[in-house]
């Protein structure tokens, strides 16, 4: 067992076959960790990562901690194909890979983005439901599912069936039954696609992008995402959750007489393509008819404040990585 310095983790190695024998469906790919366990790292590397990570635990700044977590050292430390359980910072056990990119983050600092998580915690009340889209090692996930509670429901989408898998294993670690996982990728039409992978960055993982490095692929099932939406029976959606790298209009494209029917009371989503002014952008334009003011989730290191759009500067709001999305009669609540 490793040293963990207060930060809980636990290490699959060889002397733990029946931790490892949990995990042996869990599928195949270049994101997916091994189906037979390694031997754990010494116990000095264990120890050094596990102190560091008790420092990053108190880390007070909002942007930051992926980079930070990639650094020399800290990669290094979690450079081997390693499989552990860690706490996130709200106390939820999460599974995870630590050598990847996003995955480190959560290692060593508990979360990925804290801007992420404040929204979450001002949005998500007890008996919420909750959309998960790109659900990656389940983070937003696991920390809306403790948010809502028993009463409410959080469906996450993760197309890796290795990651989906890992977000199973949490929930029941967890026993949030209320966490519903369903290992597919949503789009406009039902049947398998070809989704892309780069080793090592289990989030860039996408059915569109082609271009990543050290690109590889595997087959995934697709779903129609109006479809499979309605067939979840959810009478009221608090919050729509989605980032698929590029893909993100497809899917909600395919989900609109849904949207239009149910309104969910917030979207967050991703947005990258920078050369295009924040308004033109195409997931913008298809939400904006259906009554959704966009807040953008500008950079931020101490403090952070949701503005509307035209509050921002051209720069600052057209360089946003991410937007929330509110239907206008929630805005009080939600930004309050």
């Amino acid at each position: 067992m490793p040293i963990t310095a207060d930060v809980p983790s636990i290490s699959v190695a060889d002397n733990d076959a029946s931790k490892a024998d949990r995990f042996a469906n869990r599928g195949h790919g270049p994101n997916v960790l091994p189906l037979t366990s390694r031997p754990a790292p010494p116990i000095s590397q264990q120890f050094l990562r596990a102190t560091i990570a008790k420092f990053c635990r108190v880390y007070p700044l909002l942007s930051g901690c992926t980079q930070i977590a990639n650094f020399s050292l800290l990669r290094h430390l979690t450079d081997q194909e390693e499989f552990v359980v860690s706490k996130l910072r709200d106390g939820s056990a999460i599974h995870l890979q630590l050598n990847d990119y996003g995955g480190r983050s959560m290692y060593y600092f508990g979360d990925y983005d804290p801007k992420i998580t404040k929204i979450l915690k001002k949005l998500l009340r007890p008996g919420d439901n909750v959309i998960d889209i790109g659900a990656n090692f389940g983070l937003i996930s696991l920390m809306a599912a403790k948010l809502v509670g028993p009463r409410g429901q959080v469906h996450a989408f993760e197309p890796q069936v290795g990651l989906a898998s890992l977000i199973e294993a949490a929930a029941a670690d967890n026993d949030y039954r209320h966490l519903l996982v369903h290992p597919i990728a949503l789009s406009d039409a039902d049947g398998e696609a070809e989704m892309f992978l780069s080793p090592g960055v289990t989030g860039a993982a996408s059915l569109v992008r082609d271009d990543l490095a050290g690109v590889q692929s595997e087959s995934v099932r697709v779903a129609a995402a109006g479809a499979y939406f309605d067939s979840l029976g959810l009478a009221k959606t608090r919050l729509v959750k989605i980032d698929v790298e590029g893909h993100e209009y497809t899917v909600l494209k395919a989900a609109e007489p849904w949207l239009s029917k149910h309104r969910p009371d917030a979207i967050l989503f991703e947005t990258q393509d920078y050369d295009t002014p924040l308004a033109d952008r195409p997931v913008l334009r298809l939400l904006e008819p259906l009554g959704y003011e966009f807040y953008p989730i500008t950079k931020s290191r101490l403090r952070f404040n949701l503005l509307p759009s035209e509050s921002l500067s051209p720069w600052a709001r057209d360089h946003a990585h991410d937007v929330l999305a509110v239907q206008p009669w929630r805005c009080s609540e939600i930004l309050e």
